[in-house]
């Protein structure tokens, strides 16, 4: 008796997993691509709603915004699309077809979120429509088709074409073994910190000295120039910002070992509104936070300071 319950829990076990996997495969075999084209094979995409329009392009360093501005693209953001956008599947049974389905569903070129792909030849590949219309999940339908289905994620929602989502934030990249030198000049005082094999030193007129190894001062500047990012961005005319740049705050030149300089400017138009502009280039500016503006704006006794416990560097031999 104990040995007939034991064949058939294995046999009841073994039904189970094979409902499990043929469930699964079965699942898989009512599910397909959103967009028919290869991924790899996009070189251009169109993302418009009823408002805005922006238009991408792939290039050889990644994907870029050519309209309504020129800028990379936010290379994270572009990920996350081609994951839940491109790349996403859907099951095939149909919500609807009905007349009226593509009103009601929200899916009008006046109301849905639109997709449109191309090739690296500029022919068109899938135009699709999204919106959830209040739903947890998008619906989406195919250019000139009424059939509706459902996709199992935001994509109305997350993917709108709002330049500064899809912008890149990236400002300055710049290493510390790619630099020469740090120019430095703002009202009260002007210094240089010179890059030398395997330190750092301060000299401004007065004075002139090694900085200490991981001195804190010197570390928040290299660490801005490898991170220094914004979400602000000022496009087109700005002839009415240029007057704060006359009496900036500061302007630091980078010094960079391939003999290129990378010149800094930043003023404020008021208490609240700090800007920098890269190259004296007006269009655009950028808003960025008064910390990155106090990170060079200090005094030449900061660049002294040791960590607990570290011995002073020898006197500089001048």
């Amino acid at each position: 008796m104990k040995r007939r319950i034991i064949i058939f829990g294995i046999i009841l076990l073994v039904l189970i997993a094979a409902y499990f996997v043929l469930s699964r495969n079965s699942n898989t075999d009512n599910r397909q691509r959103v967009f028919n084209a290869d991924s790899l094979q996009i070189g251009k995409i169109t993302v418009m709603d009823f408002s805005d329009t922006l238009q991408l392009e792939q290039t050889e360093n990644g994907w870029r915004i050519t309209d309504p501005v020129k800028w990379e693209a936010n290379q994270e953001h572009m990920k996350n699309f081609f994951k839940s956008v491109i790349n996403a599947n859907y099951p095939k049974t149909e919500m609807t077809s009905s007349e009226d389905a593509i009103e009601r569903y929200g899916l009008t070129k006046e109301k849905a979120l639109q997709v449109i792909t191309y090739d690296k030849k500029g022919r068109k590949q899938d135009h699709v429509y999204f919106n959830n219309f209040g739903n947890s999940w998008d619906y989406f339908r195919y250019e000139g088709e009424s059939k509706i289905y459902q996709i199992y994620d935001s994509v109305s929602n997350i993917f709108r074409p709002v330049l500064t989502n899809w912008r890149s934030p990236v400002l300055v990249r710049i290493w510390e073994d790619e630099l020469k030198s740090i120019e430095v000049t703002y009202p009260k005082n002007s210094y240089t910190l010179v890059h030398e094999p395997k330190r750092w030193v301060y000299r401004d007129k007065n004075v002139a000295f090694e900085i200490p190894a991981e001195n804190r001062p010197l570390l928040r500047i290299l660490n801005l120039l490898i991170n220094l990012d914004t979400m602000s961005f000022f496009d087109g005319d700005n002839s009415r910002l240029m007057p704060a740049f006359e009496n900036p705050l500061a302007v630091v030149k980078l010094n960079k070992t391939d003999d290129t300089v990378t010149t800094l400017s930043f003023a404020y138009t008021d208490e609240t509104q700090h800007l920098m502009m890269i190259d004296d280039k007006s269009d655009p500016l950028y808003g960025v936070v008064n910390d990155s503006i106090l990170r060079f704006t200090i005094h030449a006794e900061y660049f002294r300071q040791l960590p607990y416990g570290q011995t002073p560097p020898p006197p500089l031999d001048e």
